[in-house]
């Protein structure tokens, strides 16, 4: 296989300009393809995220304060498949800045949560502390997040920073949040379940729903996030489908022009095939010397073409598509290649070397 790739570049280079037309021809697909349908990827990936930031996979159980839910709804939940997160609420306590008098207050909530990183807090968090978003800091007066928390119930917590809360959460703000660890059947007024996709919010909402276990169901409500998830699946699927026709078009294109050129090579290089031939080269070994041939130019002429098109989307300031684009792109450009150059290949391994090596 090596001698094989060995030979197949050393032929490559003995055509300096067939190979460096092919290249530039792969190099420029390539550029062309990114600069069109990989902006439309990363202009996708962008709206995506922009959807995804209100919730898409959010399933938000509210319930009365004696409506009977508590932290065992949480416990039935952690057995169902294809949940992402799941955090529990407990009923709302006004909290104040305990050094500015008559401060404003903010709700305060505890949450029961085995993955509280996901709600902006550490995994091991300080104990006696209420984690704060940054609107809760501006409302409580503490823009530097340091301060005391006094609240209605007689407590008093110190304050920290949260990092961020997760997306299904900001509805809530502004959000002030103390780890909790439940002791029993603690009181929750919301549950919090992100799907693991936004395709599995409506399967997994009557299973929700279900296992809900209350007295009275009136006393409960579950919202979801269906119709976003809809919106995101079917701009999705518009976008895409954009994006492989253009890319199909333009692979197709320049697969034809390889094979062009492919065929060229061939006819210019039919003495070399017929001495090949009569030395004992087999077909076989002809057809997997062109096809590696056309191999290495066009991943040279991909490599090329994505360093050449992430240099003009950088300076331009345009979003990058990513390396698993680029990395599609390189290989759909590839395949197309070697089915046109499969042609041009089996032309030059049907050489007679008898008749080749009588021309003149």
């Amino acid at each position: 296989m090596t001698a094989l790739v060995r030979e197949a570049w050393a032929a490559a280079r003995s055509q300096g300009v067939a190979s460096s037309l092919t290249c530039l021809l792969v190099a420029a697909v390539v550029v062309a393809i990114t600069l069109t349908s990989g902006r439309t990827v990363a202009a996708q990936q962008e709206v995506l995220r922009s959807i995804d930031s209100v919730g898409t996979r959010a399933i938000v159980v509210r319930a009365d304060t004696d409506s009977g839910l508590t932290t065992g709804f949480l416990q039935r939940l952690r057995a169902v498949d294809q949940i992402a997160w799941l955090g529990g609420l407990s009923p709302i306590v006004d909290g104040r800045n305990a050094g500015v008098p008559d401060a404003a207050g903010v709700p305060v909530r505890q949450l029961y949560s085995d993955d509280l990183r996901a709600a902006g807090m550490p995994a091991q968090p300080v104990s006696h502390t209420a984690y704060a978003s940054a609107t809760a800091l501006d409302a409580l007066g503490m823009p530097y997040g340091v301060g005391e928390l006094s609240l209605t119930n007689g407590d008093t917590l110190g304050v920290a920073p949260a990092a961020g809360p997760a997306p299904a959460l900001l509805e809530f703000e502004p959000l002030v949040l103390v780890p909790a660890t439940p002791h029993g059947d603690e009181p929750l007024a919301v549950v919090v379940v992100i799907a693991a996709s936004p395709d599995m919010v409506a399967p997994l909402t009557p299973v929700v729903t279900s296992l809900l276990a209350l007295d009275d169901p009136r006393m409960a409500t579950v919202s979801t996030s269906s119709d976003l998830a809809e919106l995101r699946s079917l701009v999705e699927a518009q976008m895409s489908a954009l994006s492989r026709s253009l890319i199909v078009g333009l692979v197709g294109v320049a697969a034809v022009l390889v094979a062009a050129l492919q065929t060229a090579l061939v006819l210019m290089r039919r003495k070399d095939f017929g001495r090949r031939r009569a030395l004992g080269a087999s077909r076989r070994f002809i057809v997997a010397l062109q096809l590696t041939q056309t191999a290495l130019l066009v991943l040279v002429g991909a490599a090329a073409g994505v360093m050449a098109s992430g240099v003009v989307l950088a300076v331009t300031g345009a979003p990058q598509p990513g390396v698993r684009f680029s990395l599609a792109v390189t290989i759909w450009t590839l395949t197309f290649a070697l089915i046109a150059s499969l042609a041009p290949a089996i032309l030059a391994s049907r050489r007679d070397p008898a008749t080749e090596l009588r021309v003149p």
